[in-house]
């Protein structure tokens, strides 16, 4: 897959200190796989893209499969990692894989998805488990709420093209192209009570969920990622505030299959 570069990959130290440390998404998926995996589980991660938190667990000796439309920097990886495996397969598309898995792993993938891919992805999931497996599902995504709506549609905006015009007036005196803002659309956020009842009807029933990581949509903030948190005062009234808007949302899901 394009857009992924092979560096960071000269030791195991020096991958997981490049692409796990630095993240706080990682670290709290790391936290919360290497509590809810049972060691003897035989795994399945979905859209695993270069397998941080996977590489993690896989290390220790966890059975876990990683699959991805495309591998990135696989040579690299195994060399550091010889134990794992990874499959080629489209996850929406492909013929389902030829066996079941304890559990399904999916971070991040579903803010790809529109509400019918949603509940597609669900069944296929579900038909992917033994019968009575778990799915461990993360939004990688605040919920689709007010507060969160709040930042990301007007706060951010406001910001910045309020702070353009004298960053571009600093690039101009370094010498440096002027910046501009773009609007992106970064996926599809959802409520708690969207992916319950989303699951629900593809078969699962829910056990738990998770909230974690406070800071990562304040860090969509420069004000905020370059001043307000190098305060530890005002650093810890703003992760009080995120707990309104979780990054990571980590959904446990039992199939009802039997």
């Amino acid at each position: 897959m394009g857009g992924y570069e092979c560096e960071g990959y000269s030791s195991k130290e020096q991958f997981f200190t490049t692409y796990l440390q630095g993240s706080s998404r990682h670290i709290s998926y790391d936290q919360f796989l290497s509590s809810h995996l049972p060691e003897k589980a035989r795994c399945l991660s979905i859209a695993s893209g270069r397998s941080i938190n996977e590489l993690k667990l896989i290390q220790p000796g966890r059975d876990i499969i990683c699959t991805d439309l495309d591998s990135i920097c696989m040579a690299e990886t195994l060399r550091l990692f010889p134990s794992f495996r990874f499959v080629k397969w489209n996850c929406m598309e492909d013929a389902l894989l030829p066996e079941s898995f304890d559990f399904v792993i999916s971070l991040g993938f579903i803010t790809l998805l529109d509400a019918d891919s949603l509940k597609h992805f669900l069944q296929r999931m579900n038909s992917q488990l033994t019968p009575g497996g778990t799915l461990l599902l993360d939004t990688a995504s605040s919920a689709d709420s007010f507060f969160a709506n709040l930042l990301h549609d007007y706060y951010l905006p406001i910001e910045a093209r309020c702070l353009l015009p004298f960053l571009n007036l600093y690039r101009r005196l370094k010498g440096r192209a002027a910046l501009r803002v773009e609007f992106k659309h970064h996926g599809f956020r959802y409520t708690d009570d969207e992916i319950v009842a989303a699951a629900k009807n593809a078969g699962f029933t829910l056990e738990n969920i998770d909230y974690m990581d406070f800071e990562n949509e304040w860090d969509r903030s420069l004000i905020y990622r370059h001043f307000l948190k190098r305060v530890p005062m005002l650093r810890g009234l703003f992760l009080q505030l995120g707990k309104r808007m979780p990054y990571v949302r980590m959904f446990t899901f039992r199939s009802k299959r039997l």
